[in-house]
């Protein structure tokens, strides 16, 4: 290589980093809107469950929502419970702020045993605390949305992250894509990073 060479690298619009929850917003398709969410949550104590099966968009929805409380001001207490965590992790109970309104925000609450997610809620409930949570199946809250994930909302997404991009992906190969995915968001997206990595668009490029 020359001295003179500029080596550049083309970022992966598919990397971890530009499509983790709180990377991207949710994209609607019902007209709803953050906005009406919020105030639906306000209306009821900042309470409610967002459904869906996996890779539906329930965790990008959450922290968009998490992100929005912090705007607020809110003291929010985050849990990520993985697959298997029957328990939640220390220091969500600790006292808030006299006149600070508090919200959990439990990412996968499906995974707590019964007397975990009861101890929980009734905690939430004493303290006057806020509590939204993502699950497959209802928890017994207020629902407040029931994520899906259809072809449109994808090649939606994929198209907003290649805004940018001279790479591009026809329309019919995305719908291969999805249907042998099954909608699975993570997996569809992970398929689409090995994709570009192999046409070469993820490599140093050296210009005279």
């Amino acid at each position: 290589m020359k001295m003179c060479d500029v080596v550049t690298h083309r970022e992966n619009p598919f990397s971890v980093h530009r499509v983790q929850p709180g990377a991207l917003d949710y994209i609607f398709d019902d007209g709803t809107d953050i906005e009406q969410l919020l105030r639906r949550l306000e209306r009821n104590q900042w309470r409610g469950e967002v459904i869906g099966p996996h890779g539906s968009g329930k965790s990008t929805l959450l922290a968009q929502l998490a992100s929005r409380f912090s705007d607020r001001g809110f003291d929010v207490r985050r849990v990520l419970l993985r697959s298997g965590e029957r328990h939640l992790p220390g220091g969500w109970e600790t006292p808030s702020s006299e006149g600070t309104t508090t919200v959990v925000v439990v990412d996968g609450m499906e995974q707590l045993g019964w007397l975990a997610r009861r101890r929980l809620t009734r905690h939430c409930r004493r303290q006057g605390w806020g509590l939204v949570a993502t699950a497959h199946d209802s928890l017994g809250l207020s629902l407040l949305v029931r994520t899906h994930f259809g072809f449109e909302r994808f090649e939606q997404v994929v198209r907003r992250l290649l805004v940018h991009e001279a790479w591009s992906v026809r329309t019919d190969e995305l719908r291969q894509i999805y249907e042998r995915f099954g909608g699975d968001m993570r997996e569809m997206l992970f398929c689409l990073y090995d994709r570009y990595e192999a046409d070469g668009q993820g490599d140093a490029v050296g210009n005279d």
